[in-house]
């Protein structure tokens, strides 16, 4: 995915990006990698006297988990899209400065990192980030990522299962699509498939890691459940994601609106509006 496509997507959602329900969603996932560094690394938060570089750091939802949880840290944020940074300034988060640049140019910075962290924003890039995490992360050094645990060959889901899922929502955006013919000219589906197999995949990122003498030392897949008021505002949060986001906000009103009337049916069918998260998180250590 192109350096300007990457941007533009992002540039695009950082206004909506801080909504309640989307701050919960990441701050959720972000909690799986502090509980990693407290039980895995068994880094304590008094210990923490180090640099910590928050990669693809967004709006800073995980760079400010991470400073109110490690006093002594300092933090690093950088993200392609200034506009996500300005929300992340407007936080004043401890400790922490931001930088605009592209993940994939990390290694043209003059920093040194005991600890490299990335949000969901690791399948963005591509392998040559790899290159420059490998150069600002010192010396057993970890780089620590989330990445969605979903993908095309496991987004089954079975039928007593009683939350949403991304399956669920995409099997609702092709029921959509089927039913109009403006709809399927839009080629929603088609689309949203295009996305995620431009991201990088599981594979290509341990693939990437170890061809920089990164070595994988832990890997685990954890499950959250995500609650909404209403399916309104679930698919407000989906739009403020990047899979989803850039290409349903380019979608008529009347899109959304059929989109939503769908998913309030199935809340009602499963008397409840959640969303299960799966995501699979990766820890490195640099040679």
């Amino acid at each position: 995915m192109s350096q300007i496509h990457n941007k533009a997507i992002f540039d695009s959602l950082g206004e909506d990006y801080e909504t309640h329900s989307n701050v919960n969603y990441y701050q959720k996932i972000g909690n799986g990698i502090i509980n990693f560094l407290y039980n895995f690394l068994n880094i304590k938060s008094e210990e923490m006297d180090i640099n910590i570089l928050d990669l693809c750091c967004g709006t800073g939802i995980l760079t400010k988990q991470l400073s109110d949880t490690f006093k002594n840290a300092r933090f690093l944020g950088v993200d392609i899209s200034q506009i996500m940074l300005k929300e992340a300034q407007a936080k004043e988060i401890d400790r922490a400065d931001f930088i605009q640049i592209d993940g994939r140019d990390l290694g043209t910075l003059n920093y040194q990192a005991d600890l490299i962290t990335c949000n969901y924003g690791i399948q963005w890039l591509n392998e040559d980030a790899f290159i420059g995490i490998s150069k600002i992360l010192k010396s057993k050094g970890y780089f620590i990522c989330s990445i969605p645990g979903y993908t095309l060959q496991n987004v089954k889901v079975s039928k007593e299962s009683v939350t949403f899922t991304g399956n669920k929502l995409f099997k609702a955006i092709i029921k959509i699509s089927n039913k109009n013919c403006h709809y399927q000219e839009a080629k929603v589906p088609e689309k949203v498939m295009n996305v995620w197999n431009d991201t990088l995949g599981e594979k290509e990122i341990i693939n990437a890691a170890l061809q920089n003498n990164m070595e994988l030392v832990h890997q685990e897949i954890l499950i959250f459940q995500i609650d909404y008021k209403n399916a309104e505002d679930m698919i407000q949060s989906i739009l403020s994601r990047g899979t989803f986001g850039d290409i349903l906000s380019e979608k008529s009103d009347e899109f959304i609106y059929a989109l939503t009337k769908y998913m309030t049916r199935m809340s009602e069918k499963y008397n409840n509006c959640t969303e299960e998260n799966v995501t699979k998180y990766l820890i490195f250590k640099n040679d």
